[in-house]
């Protein structure tokens, strides 16, 4: 059951996300450092003199559980990566969900905590109709969240189940608990006393039961829909250009979330379209590596969630029209895509143009990686964004990009994160 709004609010996906990591690589570091302990100081018995048949067996034994217990250590770290994947999806479909709401009460609408959509007190019939098919948006987007819930969950509890029977089968018991325990250190679940301001908490996995009637995971969503004053960071000293690009090592650190494999694939595309945009200062980057990982879910996401039902409230005539969309259709034809979500008709044939390619004809070909970071770039130097990085004004940048202040707060953060990786 999808919990209510007020509630919604203070949950943390992504912290939990990140607990479950560093719990699980506490755990996964000690076991690592106490098997090659072993290993080794068995090794240097040899040394002092210990030999025969028997001594040969001992080593062969602790060999074994050496390899054994990387094996664990590898799955280990797999399970929590998925786990973690769970949990970052619940929150970008809370976000989607709290971002509908405020998009509907911005239309003059009200949402009530059990997320029921009426007519704001001084609108008329158009405001009713407004209401109504608000409602169907954010009726669909509970859906949603309730089924990323139900995936959550059930990723926690398969990783925790996995994990004791990976341990039973490759250590002994008393080391099988140690290890096991990372997979019961699960982040806080939601419940009446879990709720509050305070950082997300680490309790047993064992509140979530496999009945369904466990409590819901809960990160911290919260949007953010006016203007905070631009981070305090003053303009740096004349920057100078990096003309070879980031690695994937930096990239992954912006990014937490982003698989190093995936990292890798990008990372010539987004390094090029970063060198065609001049977007060449640790500033510049910083500021659209930012947006883009907030707008794509850190590079989760090329192409905008929803169907061609959702995606004509883009059609002309609709209160949504996107820019340049002139015939029926053109919503969903011309809906979001690549890492900063190109979306209208218009859009679309101003960055092929630019770029030299037919994406009017070709709409898709912006939901191609390589293609989607040449748009990122194109709206950025067509918008001169470089020059508000420039100055720092991070609250400007993101007006460029997003036409608002949507999510700034996270998009701050991902600032924050960049600046001190790209020093």
């Amino acid at each position: 059951m999808t919990p209510p709004r007020s509630v919604l609010v203070t949950w943390r996906a992504l912290e939990a996300a990140q607990a479950m990591r560093i719990e699980f690589g506490r755990h996964i570091e000690d076991l690592e450092t106490l098997s090659a302990a072993v290993r080794t100081e068995c090794h240097r018995l040899d040394g002092d003199g210990w030999q025969g048949a028997a001594f040969e067996a001992m080593l062969a034994s602790v060999e074994t559980a050496h390899r054994h217990d990387r094996m664990l250590c590898d799955q280990a770290g797999q399970l929590c990566a998925a786990g973690a994947v769970a949990l970052s999806d619940l929150h970008y479909t809370a976000l989607a969900l709290l971002d509908h709401v405020a998009d509907a009460e911005a239309a003059g609408c009200t949402v009530a905590d059990d997320w029921t959509v009426t007519a704001g007190s001084s609108v008329g019939v158009a405001g009713s109709s407004a209401s109504a098919e608000w409602s169907e948006v954010i009726v669909e987007a509970v859906a949603a969240f309730d089924r990323a819930e139900e995936r959550g969950r059930r990723a926690v509890l398969a990783v925790e189940r996995e994990m004791r029977h990976l341990a039973a089968a490759t250590i002994p018991s008393a080391a099988a608990q140690t290890v096991t325990s990372a997979a019961q250190a699960v982040p806080a679940t939601n419940s009446a006393d879990a709720v509050d301001s305070t950082p997300a908490q680490v309790v047993s996995a064992a509140l979530v039961n496999d009945s369904g009637g466990g409590t819901p995971l809960a990160p911290n969503v919260v949007t953010e829909n006016t203007a905070p004053a631009a981070i305090s960071t003053p303009p740096p000293p004349q920057q100078p250009a990096l003309s070879e690009g980031i690695t994937a090592e930096q990239l992954t650190a912006i990014m937490p979330d982003l698989p190093m494999d995936r990292a890798q694939q990008y990372l010539p595309a987004l390094n090029a379209a970063m060198r065609e945009g001049d977007i060449t200062t640790p500033g510049r980057r910083a500021a659209f590596l930012a947006q883009l990982a907030h707008e794509s879910c850190e590079f989760r996401y090329f192409e905008e969630l929803g169907d061609d039902a959702y995606f004509h409230q883009y059609d002309p005539g609709q209160p949504n029209t996107a820019a340049g969309n002139t015939q029926p259709g053109d919503g969903p034809r011309y809906h979001g895509r690549g890492p900063i979500q190109l979306t209208g008709r218009a859009n679309y044939r101003a960055a092929g143009q630019a770029l030299g390619l037919d994406l009017e004809g070709n709409p898709a070909l912006a939901a191609q990686p390589d293609v989607g970071f040449r748009i990122a770039q194109w709206y950025w130097t067509s918008r001169d964004i470089n020059a508000l990085a420039d100055a720092s004004d991070f609250a400007a940048v993101t007006r460029a990009v997003n036409g608002g202040y949507n999510g700034l707060q996270a998009r701050e953060s991902y600032y924050r994160r960049a600046l001190e990786v790209l020093g």
